[in-house]
């Protein structure tokens, strides 16, 4: 609650350990005292769903991924402090944005709907012949890897290095105190992507093919362009495949924990798509979003100055008692649901469309083919706050 010493809202404590593994019961309070809480120093919280919403929609307030203070003090120059200060796909060059917004859109990952259907089918099999499985690694992980792969056209034999870059990217760039990070393992991984990215980019200048990276490749002329493209890709790569494997993750965790909401989607398999959105309000797999105040700025009738950072409380939003009914149940087939989890306006989600279709056919699947989901043991919750998953989801899953 409110410190009343000094009159302040109530800090919310991004480094208590226990939010890794109740943080939605912490959000209570912050909503009710009002809309803005203190973040870290420097940065207000935003809570509530109504302001959330709104500054989400706000083209002057500009977004960003890490603090600067965060690059002067303990990043220093090199190639990740570079990548995510410049990392935002609508400062691309026009005909790659152009291209990648075809390529992501709703239509493009409906027409490719029967693929990410199969993919998601074989990756089921051997789990549900096996009774059980470790969601994360045995099936978030490696189907979404392969299908997002598929898209771009990155090669089999690079999958697996590429995807463990990334994990070292998205722990670096976890605003958590208690996540873990090394700025020698994040900036070997911000160089090695960029080279496979920009030799598969070439590639395609001597061979295209139909994927992604050929059409990038044919609109993406001249060195600097062909670099800016190349850090592009290397953004897509960070905001969509951990984010979409703890989608599927903590989607089926949800599940396993309300398992009279698994045999509603049971009974309903083609209406997985609102499953997905529920899972998406009830923990999302990003809980906050940065934004930086350019001009003064009045939440709740207090005005923020130019300079300071706004985090947007996604996760927060999305448990709104004035937004949603009983928010702390999961209704996998709650009407209306306007989660906030994608963002909005101009800074909405560019992946969204893509990580729904995954997504959808994941569940879908599931619920055609499993008739139940269980625990199989103790979970663990990844060591990030705002990158919300498992690293360890043990579930057992009985054949229908």
């Amino acid at each position: 609650m409110a410190d009343t010493r000094t009159g302040l809202p109530p800090r919310f404590d991004t480094a208590d350990p226990d939010l890794l593994h109740d943080v939605y019961s912490q959000y209570v309070g912050l909503r009710e005292y009002g809309p803005l809480c203190r973040f870290v120093p420097g940065a207000w919280g935003v809570t509530r769903h109504a302001e959330v919403s709104r500054l989400l929609r706000r083209p002057e307030l500009v977004k960003f991924f890490l603090p600067q203070a965060f690059f002067q003090d303990a990043v220093g120059s090199g190639p990740v402090a570079d990548f995510f200060q410049q990392m935002d796909i609508g400062r691309s060059d026009p005909g790659v944005r152009e291209t990648l917004a075809h390529e992501f859109s709703a239509a493009s990952s409906r027409r490719r709907i029967e693929e990410i259907q199969a993919a998601a089918a074989a990756a089921l099999e051997p789990v549900l012949e096996a009774g059980s499985a470790e969601v994360v690694t045995e099936l978030a992980r490696p189907l979404v890897l392969d299908v997002f792969c598929d898209v771009l056209g990155l090669p089999s034999a690079v999958r697996s290095a590429v995807a463990g870059w990334v994990s070292s990217l998205v722990n670096f760039g976890d605003i958590s105190p208690t996540a873990t990070r090394s700025v020698d393992e994040a900036n070997v991984a911000v160089r090695q992507l960029r080279e496979v990215v920009s030799a598969e980019l070439a590639a395609r200048d001597r061979s295209p093919r139909d994927d992604v990276l050929s059409r990038l490749a044919a609109v993406a002329t001249g060195n600097d362009v062909r670099r800016r493209c190349a850090d592009t890709v290397l953004a897509l790569l960070y905001a969509g495949l951990e984010t979409t494997a703890n989608l599927i993750a903590t989607g089926i965790a949800a599940l396993a924990d309300f398992p009279d909401q698994y045999a509603v989607l049971r009974a309903a398999p083609h209406d997985a798509h609102l499953a997905v959105e529920e899972f998406l309000r009830y923990d999302p797999p990003i809980q906050v979003t940065l934004r930086s105040v350019q001009a003064p700025i009045e939440i709740g009738g207090q005005v923020i100055r130019a300079g300071r950072t706004l985090a947007l409380m996604l996760g927060c939003a999305n448990r709104d008692e004035r937004v949603f009914a009983e928010p702390a149940r999961l209704d996998v087939r709650r009407r209306p649901n306007p989660h906030v989890s994608f963002g909005g306006g101009s800074f909405y989600c560019f992946g969204a469309a893509h990580a729904r279709s995954n997504a959808t056919a994941v569940f879908a699947e599931l619920a055609r083919r499993c008739a139940s989901i269980g625990p199989a043991g103790e979970p663990e919750r990844t060591a990030q706050f705002n990158f919300r998953s498992y690293t360890r989801l043990p579930v057992s899953l009985r054949p229908a």
